[in-house]
């Protein structure tokens, strides 16, 4: 005798939410971060709510300088771009790398040069 079982298997989810139960001690449907933690440790990386949320300003305006000055960067490359100073860089730069005509050459002192 044998019997197939078909099992669906997700992903388990955690959640922090309003938790049912007989627990006792009366829970609270609000998160409990804790007093005097930083928010480095409270928050990911780039959560704009979460330093919203727990005041974490200092983290949030290196978040908008940061992304600001990206901005910024990418703006002044387009300006540099459009005016053509990349290619009269390269120009410059291949035409100081050119040997120059007037040096001698160490062939042209009978010196052997591999």
């Amino acid at each position: 005798d044998s019997l197939e079982v078909q099992v669906n298997v997700t992903k388990l989810e955690t959640s922090a939410g309003a938790q049912s139960g007989l627990g006792g001690g009366g829970g609270s449907a609000v998160q409990d971060y804790g007093t005097g933690g930083d928010c480095a440790s409270t928050c990911q990386q780039f959560d704009v709510v979460c330093f919203l949320v727990h005041g974490c300003f200092t983290s949030l305006l290196s978040l908008l300088v940061t992304l600001g000055l990206m901005c910024l960067g990418a703006c002044i490359c387009c300006q540099l771009i459009s005016r053509g100073v990349p290619c009269a860089l390269m120009k410059r730069l291949s035409e100081s790398m050119k040997p120059s005509p007037s040096l001698p050459t160490a062939q042209g002192r009978g010196l052997w040069v591999q």
